[in-house]
């Protein structure tokens, strides 16, 4: 029915200094007209240089191994 994603430090709008979610309307089509819910977010820095991956609540990203600038070194728990 509703998933709920924090993005801390995003303030509102997107003008703090956070990673800000990025793909928000592809994730909602997918889920909207293919009934793929999203595990998670992808967020980006304002840079590019930087990304991780942003859990439904009341799951929290986690680092498992590799590069902690990426993505990928993260999974939701």
């Amino acid at each position: 029915f509703y998933l709920y994603f924090e993005a801390p430090g995003v303030e509102h709008c997107g003008y703090g200094k956070g990673l800000a979610p990025s793909g928000l309307m592809e994730s909602l089509m997918a889920w909207v007209e293919g009934g793929v819910a999203p595990e998670y977010l992808r967020a980006v820095s304002k840079n590019g240089r930087m990304s991780r991956i942003l859990c439904p609540y009341p799951a929290r990203a986690q680092y498992v191994e590799g590069d902690p600038t990426v993505a990928s070194s993260f999974v939701c728990q």
